[in-house]
């Protein structure tokens, strides 16, 4: 016999049919979510470029090689040469995007000391009154 375990009543925050796993949309979070899974698909984009980028320099190497007559010189070079592009390009992406979350971090920071300030010196008002 097989038994069914009692499922804990819904809350607000988890209404009947909803998953925890999945978020809930709403008005106030539609912005966040779809940054979210916009960044989500940028490991996709960029695979894709890396890829696309190597084989344009290979075919590159190739077109030149049977030019000048040489023997896979230049594809050695235009991959090197890609690889290396590559990579100082993801690194800047890279930067760049820590820099913003940094800048992202410090603001929501200054916003809660702000917060926390303003609600200590209205503490200590009512407690002078």
């Amino acid at each position: 016999m097989h038994s069914q375990a009692a499922c804990p009543p819904p809350t607000p925050a988890m209404p009947t049919g909803s998953m925890k796993l999945l978020p809930r949309i709403t008005r106030d979070n539609v912005r966040e979510i779809s940054e979210r899974s916009r960044r989500g698909s940028d490991g996709l984009n960029e695979g894709s470029e890396a890829a696309l980028v190597r084989v344009f320099f290979l075919m590159v190497g190739f077109g030149l090689d049977s030019w000048f007559g040489s023997s896979q010189i230049m594809v050695i070079v235009m991959s090197v040469l890609a690889a290396v592009g590559l990579f100082a390009t993801f690194k800047m992406r890279y930067e760049q995007r820590m820099d913003q979350l940094d800048a992202e971090r410090r603001a929501k920071l200054a916003g809660a000391r702000t917060a926390e300030t303003d609600v200590a010196d209205d503490h200590d008002a009512e407690t002078a009154r």
